[in-house]
């Protein structure tokens, strides 16, 4: 977890004043648009490979839209220490491998497209001990 800087601030309030100001073609010119808040963290999540061949840490943010729509929901509710809390135990959640086979879907941008980020999160739930972790689908004819 990072706290933004001022500078994190301007930059996003002058890319959301430029989005605002974009109209679709297909909405009445004098419609609104919902304003979008800022968000005063960036998570981040640490990790090193399983894979013997990788020995580089990787520090990746996390733009997953479900867990800051957390973090403002909390933020409103209980302030800004119990909303970061909320959220770090939710990534926790998410990524203990006792009870998740967690995947980590990456992107990144074309004005940056070396610096990857956690996009998404996908997280089923580990299967009891002694039980496959893909139920057998049946064959189709011909496919044997």
């Amino acid at each position: 977890m990072r706290f933004k800087n001022d500078e994190a601030r301007r930059e996003w309030d002058e890319h959301r004043e430029n989005a605002i100001a974009q109209k679709d073609l297909f909405v009445d010119v004098d419609s609104t648009t919902k304003d979008l808040r800022f968000c005063p963290v960036q998570y981040r999540v640490k990790f090193v490979c399983d894979d013997a061949a990788c020995t580089t840490e990787h520090d990746f943010a996390i733009l997953d839209w479900g867990l800051y729509v957390l973090h403002m929901k909390q933020y409103a509710d209980r302030g800004g220490p119990m909303a970061t809390q909320k959220v770090i135990e939710a990534i926790e959640q998410r990524l203990d491998p006792a009870k998740h086979e967690a995947y980590l879907f990456l992107g990144n941008t074309k004005a940056h497209c070396l610096n990857f980020s956690i996009v998404a999160f996908f997280h089923p739930p580990r299967p009891p001990a002694g039980k496959p972790a893909v139920a057998s689908q049946p064959k189709l004819p011909g496919f044997d």
